[in-house]
């Protein structure tokens, strides 16, 4: 009740805004263009559709075979991607369905160094070796989510399906200034498709191999002149899991059911004036937590397992997987053009509710079990001020409130067939951070950027745990109660400096801090502590050969403190600190329209990352017969962190195909490999994927037919391990190959 009274306050606030600046005379039109220096395009104003055509859109192609300009909004501001001096990789929805991208755990597709990892079912970036494995409520990544502005912080309710997508934007080191809370290593933007006054239809259906059927509706259209409105939906099913579970006979990493609505109404009652009030809901079902024993390590105090044989998908556990999460919310964006400056609210409202199932020890042996419910609310609101782009010094200030309640209630943690460990545990998290940026020219064409931001956290706990036998409750292993203050200041200087119309080079420092916390898993367990990150930065961005070839390239350097890694207390998940590490490396993203009907793209990433300093890390045996230990891993490798990799690939057009045109597109990933936890006992080994599609659409672009493959080299590649406090390695892995057809009518 207190959520939904913090929620209707911030509406209320909201409309009593709108209505004291309705009358205001506006000094631009929300929908005018702004022009963006050193570009001969526009680029839409902030609270703007940052869309950017895909190389095969209809739209995009023209005579002279040039790139488009890309349009973010990596600075809260829309700018030419070429302008900004922050580390940015982007692909548009166009691009993501090219690539064969449907979901964020599939984003390394298209941003070679970004590693996406999933910890029973919950996905968890990496970005430059920064990122978490720990889940579980307001066990939040080190690396942001947002989508249409609005911070995500569940990462349970983060396992997101691009279906309306319209871009993505992923921002490359820590965002402290204008982002600030919890991304350290950096974030991820998506922003979803906006309601339009022209009608428009989109409707996808397919299958593909596992007997998956899925299909995808998207509608938009004016109410009123004042009113449009937007309905995304999505819906789908796969029949056969790509493994078994040899204990029963059932599929395992299924998605059993998988539901997403997206509505959307646009409001625009006078000139200058904008307000987009947007909800979504998701049903998801699946049984993606299925584990594991790693081939070639032995379980302990258990049979089999180690030996069943089967595909690196199968199991055989006594204990079927299940995770059903419920997730969703609504937000309110304000939008004012002022006479000096133009002003931006947002409040959002999250919930997400999860029931989770897994066999601990991943063997026939009825050893360990857990099952749990979480859930996790969150309210937000962001006001913002920014300047007009005709302003010489332009300039971001703003607050930022924050409010979320993570609760487990309870886990319920089978140990043997009788004795049960009970953990419940609520926490609440408060943040307020206030900041600002500003950047001007203080030479010819060299601009100076400056920022602050202060963020206080507070976190209170409140929970336990307990011992049942027999359903009788004999022993209170103890009680916690308590609360954490966490406050500190992050800041970005920037220069950059257009050497001529083709080349802009950069130089930063910034930092990020990410507060520390209680364990809601282990609510006995100590609290944790901050983590904080400094990054230098150097980069060049080019438009060459008369925007025919786009090269960016940047290299950094960071010096990580205090980081927050997941490790394991009793079997029960935990936060712990490291010391320190170092990392350094170079990312790369190369475009190149070759002729109007090809296009290539393709970016590396080469990094050394290490722990300088962790005196007290668990390590494990790699053969899995010990239990973990605490020793030193001082020289291993950060998790998550692949020396090198890299990604190219191509479209082509055929023109004139069946009273239609042809696009044939192929992507190519290649990763050296990666240690998955921080003893570097499991490791990836380099792997080699291909995803490839042919798309048919008509002539008049009503009528489109796709065939899609997905990894067709079949790696099975590791997406987490978690190496159980008595020495077992048990891991997860990501999908294998998949392939399809869809059909689709447009207008």
């Amino acid at each position: 009740m207190a959520h939904r009274a913090k929620l209707t306050a911030g509406l209320l606030v909201g409309s009593g805004f709108i209505a004291s600046v309705s009358a205001m005379p506006a000094a631009a039109q929300i929908n005018s263009p702004a022009s963006v220096p050193g570009s001969d395009a526009t680029a839409t104003p902030v609270g703007g559709s940052s869309t950017t055509a895909s190389p095969n859109d209809t739209a995009e192609r023209d005579s002279s075979g040039t790139l488009t300009e890309v349009v973010v909004t990596a600075q809260r501001r829309a700018e030419n991607l070429q302008n900004v001096p922050i580390t940015v990789s982007t692909a548009t929805g166009v691009q993501l369905a090219q690539a064969g991208v449907t979901n964020i755990m599939q984003l390394s597709s298209v941003a070679p160094g970004v590693v996406i990892n999933s910890n029973v079912g919950s996905p968890a970036a990496h970005i430059r070796g920064i990122g978490t494995e720990a889940s579980g409520p307001t066990a939040e990544s080190p690396i942001a989510i947002y989508v249409d502005g609005v911070y995500y912080a569940a990462s349970q309710g983060s396992r997101l399906d691009f279906f309306d997508v319209d871009q993505i934007e992923i921002l490359k080191g820590p965002q402290g200034t204008l982002f600030g809370r919890n991304a350290t290593g950096g974030l991820i933007q998506i922003t979803t498709k906006a309601p339009s006054h022209v009608a428009g239809l989109d409707a996808d259906f397919g299958y593909g191999n596992f007997n998956t059927i899925n299909g995808d509706l998207y509608v938009t259209g004016g109410l009123t002149d004042t009113l449009a409105a937007s309905l995304a939906l999505q819906a789908g099913h796969q029949g056969d899991g790509w493994g078994k579970n040899f204990f029963n006979g059932k599929s395992v990493y299924q998605q059993v059911a998988d539901l997403n609505i997206r509505p959307k109404i646009l409001w625009t009652p006078a000139p200058g004036t904008k307000v987009t009030l947007s909800a979504d809901y998701t049903d998801n079902n699946n049984t993606f937590d299925a584990k594991r024993v790693l081939p070639g390590t032995a379980p302990a105090l258990a049979t089999g397992g180690a030996n069943y044989g089967g595909s690196p998908w199968d199991t055989d556990s006594n204990v079927q997987p299940y995770v059903k999460t419920q997730t969703g919310g609504a937000s309110v964006k304000l939008e004012q053009d002022l006479q000096f400056a133009r002003l931006l609210d947002v409040a959002a409202y999250r919930q997400t509710d999860a029931h989770i199932q897994f066999d601990d020890d991943s063997t026939t042996a009825p050893f360990e079990a857990v099952d749990v419910a979480q859930s996790e609310h969150q309210y937000s609101e962001e006001l913002q001020l920014q300047s007009l782009p005709s302003s010489r010094v332009t300039w971001d200030a703003g607050l930022f409130y924050f409010n979320e309640e993570g609760s487990v209630e309870p886990a319920d943690i089978l140990v043997g067939t009788a004795k049960n460990i009970f953990v419940f545990a609520r926490q609440n998290v408060e943040s307020v951070a206030g900041y600002g940026q500003a950047t001007a020219e203080i030479l010819p064409a060299t601009n100076l950027t400056v920022g602050a931001r202060y963020t206080y956290e507070r976190h209170a706990i409140n929970g336990g745990e307990a011992v049942d036998i027999g359903g009788v409750q004999v022993a209170q292993l103890g009680h916690a109660d308590g609360a954490k203050s966490f406050e500190r200041p992050t800041f970005r200087v920037s220069l950059d400096h257009r050497i001529s119309d083709e080349i802009m080079a950069f130089a930063s420092y910034n930092t990020g801090f990410k507060s520390g916390g209680f364990q809601v898993y282990s609510p006995l367990s100590p609290a944790y502590a901050p983590e904080t990150l400094t990054a230098y930065e150097t980069g060049i961005k080019t438009d060459l050969f008369d925007r025919k070839l786009r090269v960016d390239v940047s290299g950094f350097y960071y010096d990580y403190t205090n980081i927050q890694v997941q490790s394991l207390i009793m079997n029960l998940p935990i936060v712990i600190n490291g010391a320190r590490a170092e990392s350094y490396g170079v990312d790369a993203d190369v475009q190149a329209k070759v002729t109007p009907d090809l296009g290539l793209h393709g970016g590396f990433s080469c990094l050394h990352s290490m722990f300088t300093s962790f005196p007290n890390a668990p390590i494990s045996s790699p053969s899995g017969l010990f239990p973990v230990v605490s020793g030193s891993a001082a020289g291993n490798s950060l998790s998550y962190s692949p020396t090198c990799a890299l990604g190219f690939g191509g479209d082509y057009t055929f023109r004139n195909v069946f009273d239609g045109n042809l696009v044939l597109s192929a992507n190519y990933q290649y990763n050296s490999g990666f240690d998955l936890e921080i003893d570097n006992v499991v490791r990836q080994p380099a792997y080699s994927m291909v995803n490839a599609s042919v798309k048919w659409t008509s002539d008049s672009a009503h009528f489109t037919l796709t065939v899609w493959g997905d990894n067709l080299t079949n790696e099975a590649v590791l997406t987490s391990v978690v190496t159980e406090d008595f020495g077992t390695h048990n891991a997860y892995y990501s999908a294998p190959r998949t392939f399809g057809v869809k059909v689709g009518y447009h207008f």
